[in-house]
């Protein structure tokens, strides 16, 4: 079986008539006797503005914290998912950062 792409949307109000449009095309189907697919239904999912690139600036926080990258200032100008949060730990100015890092590492891994 095969999953399409029946059409990508601008507007909330254009994909709901799209949905209901396609629903009644199948339950048309169904209605006149015509034989249709149990699986066969319709699906649709609304991504926000920009959430492709806010998950791409997710992914290059984790592989960057797992390669050791420190977080910096360069973080602060990332906007990440709605499922993402950065939380910021001042540490003593005179603690090395090669240890924040390891424990960056070390929470990544699950230890």
């Amino acid at each position: 079986m095969s999953a399409g792409v029946v059409a990508a949307l601008d507007s909330r109000r254009e994909y709901d008539a799209c949905f209901q449009a396609a629903s009644a095309e199948i339950e048309r189907r169904k209605a006149g006797g015509e034989q249709v697919d149990p699986s066969e239904h319709v699906a649709g999912t609304v991504h926000e503005p920009g959430y492709r690139r806010r998950a791409a600036n997710g992914r290059l926080m984790v592989r960057a914290l797992r390669h050791g990258v420190a977080p910096g200032p360069w973080l602060d100008e990332l906007e990440m998912p709605s499922n993402m949060a950065v939380l910021a730990l001042r540490l003593d100015p005179l603690t090395p950062a090669r240890r924040v890092g390891r424990l960056i590492r070390r929470w990544l891994a699950g230890e």
